[in-house]
């Protein structure tokens, strides 16, 4: 059992019973469908006044009918009811109670306010709540869910939100990128459960390898330093501050009701914590994928294969404006890659341009596998560009090209990655044949290989990787 500063989350994450109270008809019984998805191993039971049968499943009238222990309770019901629900959590003997219910200090108003301190009197320090303004949790490994359409894979990244919506978009991304989860908390105006506390726990938790999340302020800024000092120093920790702008600022205020801070403030903070910082959700999936499925650089020098000159060009500024190095391939490397290449219309140095040569299966292994045992490279980023290959392979009449080149591309990109420990990061150029580049991307992803819709992107996630082993090297 994971033991934080004198208390556990475990039973959070792994009820053995659940009450879920104010699910209705008119939202299709929203919280107990996703349960019912997500195959919660232990006890279900529902909790409306209003409904005595539905989905084959009786409704108690109240939480305090249920003859049996409850460790969880979901609460789906009116601002105004929530501190009788979480006094009846606490006559019950709940442990945890998580509350999807909004209208609190989120809105500013002396009444949503007061209602936050009847929820924290209700709880009496013996019912822990997550929320109020929340999803609450996912944890696919022991069947909660707050979604119909999220993974019932399990994986090895946790996330923690104080916003609803974002916890939403991460999950439901991850299906498409390779991301599976430990652990996630969407934990809104945190009158209790917190992110320092959640931080605390996810860095001793055995089953989390990485932790992403999404801060937008704190109540209590010393102690959230001290946790992501902690957990940083465990391993990766990868955040998304939000209102870092006095117009952002303005809207963390009425969106969960917490204190934003300073931009500079914040980078400090995110600098002397050794934290990764992200500005998207597109660089926090693509910096989680990076560091999920690639090995540590031992160093920033990148090698650029293309198959245009112009792409390599813009492909170097970009590498370099990001804080890489694009170094020149060793002698060696040169002279071994110019035996395989065509003369005409390539360019042998780094950027690698293969033009023609890019189609030809043979050439494409000897260059990615020669580059990655060059000791000058650290990583190599692929622009693969659908709308070469397959225009050629149908100008050709070869169908059977595209497929070749894309298994010669995965099998040298694993070898690089497994057998000489070098981070290899795919590209695919979406301008055209979108409908294959859709099923490359799921091809490489399934095979744990990177993919990135620009190498503005692929490169953005492949610094933010680099910085954090460089410091842990230092």
């Amino acid at each position: 059992m994971v033991m934080t500063g004198g208390s556990s989350l475990d039973l959070l994450f792994n009820p053995r019973s659940i009450a879920i109270v104010g699910d209705a008809r008119e939202r299709n019984f929203y919280f107990s469908r996703a349960i019912y998805k997500a195959d919660f191993k232990g006890r279900v039971y529902y909790v409306n006044p209003l409904v005595d049968e539905a989905m084959g499943q009786r409704f108690f009238k109240t939480l305090l009918e249920i003859p049996d222990a409850v460790d969880y309770v979901i609460i789906s019901v009116p601002a105004r009811i929530v501190p009788q629900i979480v006094s009846d959590c606490s006559k019950k003997g709940v442990k945890f109670a998580s509350i999807f219910s909004s209208g609190f200090s989120e809105t500013g108003s002396e009444e949503g306010k007061r209602l936050e301190v009847e929820i924290q009197k209700a709880a009496g320090g013996r019912v822990r709540v997550v929320g109020p303004n929340c999803m609450g949790v996912y944890c696919p490994r022991s069947g909660l869910a707050f979604r119909l359409d999220q993974s019932r894979e399990s994986g090895s990244v946790a996330f923690i939100s104080q916003s609803g919506g974002l916890s939403i978009n991460f999950t439901l991304a991850g299906r498409r990128h390779g991301i599976r989860f430990s652990k996630v908390v969407s934990y809104g105006n945190a009158v209790d459960v917190g992110d320092a506390e959640l931080l605390n726990y996810l860095a001793d938790d055995s089953q989390t390898s990485i932790i992403a999340g999404y801060l937008e302020g704190t109540k209590d800024g010393q102690r959230l330093i001290d946790a992501l000092r902690r957990a940083s120093s465990k391993k990766p920790v990868i955040i998304w501050k939000g209102g870092i702008t006095s117009s952002g600022a303005k809207a963390v205020s009425s969106h969960t009701g917490s204190l934003a801070g300073s931009s500079e403030i914040w980078e400090a903070v995110m600098r002397q914590t050794r934290v990764i910082q992200v500005d998207s959700l597109e660089e926090l999936i693509g910096t989680t994928k990076a560091f999920l499925f690639s090995p540590p650089p031992r160093g920033k020098s990148v090698a650029l294969v293309s198959i245009s000159g112009g792409s390599s060009v813009v492909n170097a500024d970009t590498v370099v404006r990001t804080g890489l190095k694009v170094p020149k391939l060793t002698e060696e490397t040169s002279r071994s890659l110019k035996s395989v290449v065509q003369a005409v219309g390539t360019s042998i140095g780094n950027p690698v341009d293969l033009a023609g040569s890019y189609n030809n299966p043979d050439a494409l292994r000897k260059v990615i596998i020669g580059i990655g045992e060059d000791s000058n490279i650290h990583a190599i980023i692929v622009e693969f560009a659908p709308l070469y290959v397959f225009h050629w392979s149908r100008h050709l009449k070869d169908l059977k090209m595209p497929s070749a080149i894309q298994r010669t591309l995965l099998v040298s990109a694993n070898h690089v990655k497994l057998k000489l420990g070098k981070p290899v990061l795919l590209t695919l150029v979406d301008v055209a044949y979108e409908k294959e580049s859709r099923k490359i991307e799921k091809m490489f992803t399934k095979n744990s290989i990177p993919c990135y819709q620009s190498v503005a992107e692929a490169t953005k996630a492949l610094f933010n990787l680099s910085r954090y082993y460089e410091a842990k090297r230092q």
